[in-house]
């Protein structure tokens, strides 16, 4: 029991205003982004190129629906490579999100960017081009619209980026979206809730079925969170203390 409260966790976004997800194009960045989203408390996806409709449709507009359903704005923040397809990737993107949503999503695509490429490594130097594909049918509007621009012509993956730099991109955007005072709420409640568990686990090392039965009126913070109907902060108590439960009224029946 005393496990509880180590893994015990609360949805740090439940009374956030935005609640936001991170699409990546490739599983190659998934290393740098999980731990970015980890950090915050977000999901993540990758599309795998252009575009997987069944991720896009099954996690990234799902997340979108579920967030709308709990009254609260979605965001999604999008990371690619700045080539013919990355290049046109969040104007797809936010096509098929709002058809799949049903509404107007706000999608924030946040690298690769130019402005990142112009910086480089901080030296003053751009970041080198890699050549564009020609076999990309996106290539002629890309080369357009980089000649409008008055740039060279060019291609550049996203993890020219360091990963340093990529995961405070990343993380920067996401805080930028939540109210430090509600995260701040959250993270009290979760660590009053964690200490109730560990007071019970230290209050019945051998517990008895009434001692459960007298857990509402005892500590009404730790029924709450069991008895919550959000399975993520219920499972990390109940699967902890199901089996002596079971145990007590094995013994005492």
């Amino acid at each position: 029991m005393r496990d509880a409260a180590s893994t015990h966790h609360l949805k740090r976004w439940r009374n956030q205003e935005y609640f936001p997800i991170v699409l990546v194009e490739k599983d190659a960045a998934l290393g740098i982004i999980s731990r970015a989203c980890d950090e915050c408390d977000v999901p993540y996806a990758s599309c795998k190129g252009y575009g997987s409709v069944s991720e896009l449709r099954n996690k990234v507009a799902g997340h979108c629906r579920s967030v709308l359903a709990d009254d609260q704005v979605p965001v999604v923040i999008h990371l690619s490579d700045h080539d013919a397809s990355g290049w046109d990737m969040p104007r797809n993107l936010v096509e098929y999100l709002d058809l799949l949503v049903g509404q107007k999503v706000d999608v924030r695509h946040i690298a690769l960017t130019l402005d990142q490429i112009a910086k480089g490594y901080g030296a003053g130097e751009p970041l080198p081009p890699d050549p564009v594909k020609s076999t990309d049918p996106r290539a002629k509007k890309y080369l357009q619209e980089l000649a409008d621009r008055g740039l060279e012509p060019g291609a550049w993956e996203m993890d020219a980026l360091s990963p340093a730099d990529l995961h405070d991109v990343i993380v920067d955007e996401i805080k930028s979206l939540r109210d430090e005072d509600l995260w701040q709420e959250v993270e009290d409640e979760e660590k009053e809730q964690k200490q109730a568990i560990t007071e019970m686990a230290e209050q019945w090392d051998v517990p008895t079925w009434a001692a459960f039965q007298s857990l509402r009126d005892d500590i009404p913070v730790l029924w709450r969170a069991i008895v919550d109907s959000e399975s993520k902060d219920r499972e990390s108590i109940t699967k902890h203390i199901s089996d002596s439960l079971l145990n007590c009224k094995v013994r005492e029946g």
